[in-house]
């Protein structure tokens, strides 16, 4: 190997390594989307709609009564015991909530 190559490997190596190191920042400084829910019986349910034509789910759902649902991939659904309002935490691969016309619109009270 000359000179010339040795370099431009130590410079591909450097450069990967950087990337990695970004991509973990990236990762651990993703702000959650909160949302704000309000059930009106007790026993209620209600449902985080995804549209599969976004791109990939992957998320985590702090449903704000001390259960955690992670892993989801699709539409996630969640009964609550009382009727309150819930604070809603969504981290990881979220592109966007999507009601498209489905029930639930009207639970959503709030995204922050």
């Amino acid at each position: 190997m000359n000179q010339t190559t040795i370099l431009y490997f130590e410079k591909l190596v450097l450069l990967i390594v950087v990337l990695f190191f970004l991509s973990l920042v990236q990762t651990q400084t993703t702000q959650p989307f909160i949302t704000i829910w309000k059930t009106t019986v007790d026993n209620e349910g209600i449902t985080i709609p995804t549209n599969s034509n976004s791109g990939p789910y992957n998320y985590t759902v702090d449903w704000g009564d001390g259960t955690i649902d992670t892993d989801q991939t699709r539409d996630a659904t969640h009964r609550y015991a009382d009727a309150k309002e819930y604070k809603v935490k969504i981290t990881g691969g979220f592109p966007h909530i999507y009601f498209g016309g489905r029930e639930g619109s009207d639970k959503i009270h709030a995204v922050t």
